[in-house]
């Protein structure tokens, strides 16, 4: 059986942690979105990214779009990574949402 790097570093069993697995299910799913724990964590990072650098729209459109052309390509390579076209797209819309917050409701 193929493990992957990561299988390899934390043991066979990593894949199939309850915690992974849990946190990778969608909480909230249509046709148009997925949100699960990955999308509060991008939400948060890009709510701080916000106040790190506020009024940087284009580096950051241009930054979560590459992000996720890698995260797309990862999720090919690592199997625990399975990302759909939705997800990839409801990540952009989250990320921009979180930028936005920063700057409406900042908390600096």
């Amino acid at each position: 059986m193929k493990r992957g790097i990561l299988g390899k570093i934390f043991g066979p069993n990593f894949y199939n942690h309850p915690f992974l697995k849990k946190f990778s299910n969608p909480t909230y799913k249509n046709k148009f979105i997925h949100i699960d724990a990955w999308s509060i964590t991008h939400l948060i990072l890009f709510y701080i990214i916000g106040l790190l650098f506020p009024n940087r729209w284009t580096l950051v459109i241009l930054g979560t779009l590459l992000f996720e052309v890698v995260e797309e390509f990862s999720s090919t390579k690592i199997r625990f990574l399975k990302e759909l076209r939705v997800d990839t797209i409801s990540d952009i819309w989250i990320n921009l949402l979180g930028y936005w917050l920063a700057h409406k409701f900042p908390i600096i």
